[in-house]
């Protein structure tokens, strides 16, 4: 049986989950950054703690209503997958940022949307099109454009490693892949996806307080600046905008969210132009039309190809 049954074949319903799908990306561009304004005050570990209960205080009613369809089919299982997969996502993101810098958090991350490929290929025998394959190279490369030659220009044609970061952002992009997997496998067997994050949201408290109690964090002071990040990187961006990333997942596929999230490292470099009046680079120009370019070659092969067999089976 096919487990990407979900996945959307009419061209305009596609067209408007790739539209959700790209809501998802705007809200979530400029998570690093403020991520990264957070962390240079607040430990990284007790930053989580306190994004994961505001989560779980708006999700609280939505979990509780949800708790019969854990019990049926697999979804017990799923959902306790996709909450273990990403709190450990969450952890790592946070961690490797606050380890590193964003902008090369977002390098190494390049290669988060290949393993979502991957893993949606093997686990859920999504069919990936050579012309799909070719659109993904082209996103991926524009991305690499827009993120790598910046960084090593600014840094006089050098580049630094950061071993330990490099190690959590890998780890990240594994267990995030798979995390979405299994929130896709829950959702689709009738739990909510606020009711997930909900439950993910606890399992991350618990996961980030027992490494704050490892490392002795203090205890952040309340300020305005920590309550705007956990509003808008908990709320906005962990909430809101995965559960609408996720859902676009189901219908598009892994191929177009995975080109999407290309455009989100895309936006994410360049709204600090908008915001802090930056100056606009060549490779940014030239990054972003390879990313676009690339979204089109998917998405276009895809309507075309369901256009295509759609037509075939009226003939017959």
């Amino acid at each position: 049986m096919n487990k990407n049954k979900k996945v959307s074949k009419k061209p305009s319903f596609r067209l408007s989950w790739v539209g959700v799908g790209l809501v998802a990306v705007v809200l979530s561009a400029p998570n690093s950054m403020v991520i990264k304004w957070i962390v240079d005050d607040v430990d990284p570990f007790m930053f989580n703690v306190a994004r994961g209960l505001a989560i779980a205080v708006v999700t609280l009613p939505f979990l509780i209503a949800a708790l019969p369809t854990f019990f049926k089919k697999r979804n017990a299982y799923n959902a306790t997958m996709a909450s273990i997969l990403m709190s450990v996502a969450i952890l790592s993101n946070v961690w490797a940022i606050s380890l590193s810098q964003a902008s090369y958090v977002g390098i190494v991350g390049l290669a988060g949307p290949l393993f979502l490929i991957y893993f949606s290929a093997k686990m859920n025998n999504e069919h990936i099109s050579s012309r799909s394959v070719a659109g993904i190279s082209l996103a991926a490369l524009g991305a690499m454009a827009v993120v790598i030659l910046p960084v090593v220009m600014n840094n006089g044609g050098s580049f630094v490693f950061y071993p330990a970061a490099t190690a959590l952002i890998l780890l990240n992009c594994v267990v995030f892949a798979l995390g979405t997997i299994y929130y896709k496998r829950a959702n689709e067997g009738g739990v909510s996806m606020f009711a997930l994050i909900g439950y993910t949201s606890w399992m991350t408290v618990a996961l980030n307080g027992s490494a704050a109690l490892l490392v002795h964090a203090a205890v952040p002071a309340a300020s305005g600046k920590l309550v705007i990040g956990t509003l808008f990187s908990g709320i906005i961006v962990a909430l809101v905008a995965r559960s609408l990333a996720v859902k676009s997942y189901e219908h598009v596929g892994s191929v177009v969210s995975g080109a999407l999230s290309y455009v989100q490292t895309f936006l994410a470099i360049l709204l600090p132009v908008f915001i802090l009046h930056e100056k606009l680079s060549v490779e940014m120009v030239f990054g972003g039309m390879l990313i676009l370019a690339g979204v089109v070659i998917v998405e276009f092969h895809r309507s075309n190809y369901h256009k295509h067999h759609h037509a075939l089976r009226h003939m017959q």
